[in-house]
């Protein structure tokens, strides 16, 4: 999506359709009678933040010369990993502080609506959209195309060298 829209677009786009799941949390678990499926669609759509992240690490590419793209996505995913353990550190705290004497839980949800809104900020005055980034459709071509046929060996299986719970009984 990033060489299509560009980044910065695609950046607030994608924290933009964060909202949907975040809010979504808060009025569900509002009320206690929400039904079962309606929770499950809310938790389907909380996976938009992968796609969030799938789309960051395509960003980041763009950005480095191809001796230092592996440091660069691997602090971009170490990022992504620490912000998803603080996300389940802090929010049964927050739920806990701003509860005071009852049980607040659409605070799970709200408090990372400013955060959210913040970020399309940040990316609508601070980040341009690169005019050089463009899709290779070329080289994606094999990846999407018809899986090798599998080798195969004729004759007896092999034996294994030493015996084990996993090794074939003997003839």
């Amino acid at each position: 999506m990033v060489p299509r829209f560009g980044g910065r677009n695609w950046t607030i786009v994608s924290a933009g359709l964060l909202l949907i799941p975040t809010i979504g949390l808060a009025i569900a678990v509002s009320n206690p009678q929400t039904p079962f499926g309606v929770l499950l669609l809310v938790a389907a759509l909380a996976g938009l933040g992968g796609g969030n992240f799938a789309s960051s690490m395509a960003n980041i590419t763009f950005f480095y010369p191809a001796a230092q793209k592996g440091y660069a996505l691997g602090l971009n995913a170490a990022g992504g990993n620490l912000g998803a353990s603080v996300a389940q550190f802090l929010a049964p705290i927050v739920i806990t502080l701003g509860a005071a004497a009852t049980l607040n839980l659409p605070i799970a949800g709200l408090i990372w609506v400013a955060l959210f809104l913040v970020a399309m900020a940040g990316a609508y005055f601070r980040m341009d959209n690169l005019s050089t980034a463009k899709a290779d459709i070329a080289a994606s071509i094999p990846l999407v195309g018809p899986t090798p046929r599998r080798v195969t060996r004729a004759g007896p299986p092999p034996t294994h060298p030493r015996p084990g719970p996993f090794a074939p009984p003997p003839n």
